[in-house]
């Protein structure tokens, strides 16, 4: 069984997903908030940086180029993390980035990252593994490794975490809704109280 790649989750053998310290440092990012003109740089994902561009003098035609988004949502990241290396690439080349990643680097990259993510050992029953799991582990990668109990603000909704899961497809066909809630719930954390977060 194979987990398509370019969803946004690894697939075993393959590269695995680029986080934001991953980012920083493939595409050298000194200054997070000086990146690329019109991008906002965040832990989890690249925005476009609405009020740079606001205030920028630029024709209603550089303006309009600039504030595109592939979503029409310009609250949503124009990227998230983590993200595949097809999600990334595709990327860089929509914002004219394509070469500010070191072909040298990006190879230490991936064979540094291929060890620690071997599938010997990620899991406590060893390294069985199927399409569902990978997605759990990308689920939790992506929605619960900055939780703070201490701050239930940085709780996650399960219907957002469940709605992300549904996006991906196993056997070709995407995760049933009744799926996708039962890993949401799985990957809630222990304790948390239900209800609006203050």
């Amino acid at each position: 069984m194979m987990v398509r790649a370019d969803k946004g989750y690894a697939v075993a053998g393959t590269p695995p997903l680029v986080g934001y310290a991953d980012f920083t440092r493939l595409c050298r990012v000194n200054d997070p908030g000086n990146w690329q003109p019109g991008l906002r740089l965040e832990s989890d994902g690249v925005y476009v940086d609405v009020e740079s561009i606001s205030g920028a003098n630029l024709f209603h035609t550089e303006r309009s180029e600039l504030l595109q988004h592939p979503k029409k949502d310009l609250t949503q990241p124009i990227l998230s993390f983590p993200c595949s290396l097809r999600e990334l690439q595709t990327f860089l080349e929509q914002v004219g980035a394509y070469g500010c990643i070191d072909p040298f680097d990006m190879a230490d990259w991936i064979s540094a990252s291929m060890v620690q993510s071997s599938p010997v050992g990620r899991w406590p029953w060893g390294s069985y593994e199927t399409d569902l799991l990978r997605i759990l582990a990308a689920a939790a990668e992506r929605y619960w490794v900055r939780y703070d109990p201490s701050d239930r603000t940085t709780a996650q909704k399960s219907d957002d975490v469940a709605n992300w899961i549904k996006e991906h497809h196993v056997g070709g066909k995407p995760v049933a809704e009744r799926v996708a809630q039962i890993m949401a719930q799985i990957l809630r954390a222990d304790g948390l109280p239900t209800g609006p977060r203050k």
